[in-house]
């Protein structure tokens, strides 16, 4: 996943870089150096990235879930 691709599946939950860092489980520093393509995100990284890419396209309301916790 690109860094475009990443910036785009963060705000399409409406979410800032401190609270896509938070819902994924890493550091907030991070999310700006894969959006800026600094570094590539770990490989577990990256399979969660393209869950929660799959489950927003198909429409499951993630960014309820988050905001309940």
């Amino acid at each position: 996943m690109s860094g475009k691709e990443i910036r785009n599946l963060r705000h399409a939950l409406g979410m800032t870089q401190l609270e896509f860092a938070l819902f994924l489980g890493t550091d907030p520093s991070l999310v700006s150096k894969w959006e800026n393509e600094v570094v590539e995100p770990k490989a577990t990284t990256k399979l969660l990235l393209r869950i929660v890419k799959t489950l927003l396209e198909e429409g499951y309301p993630i960014q309820k879930i988050y905001c309940q916790n």
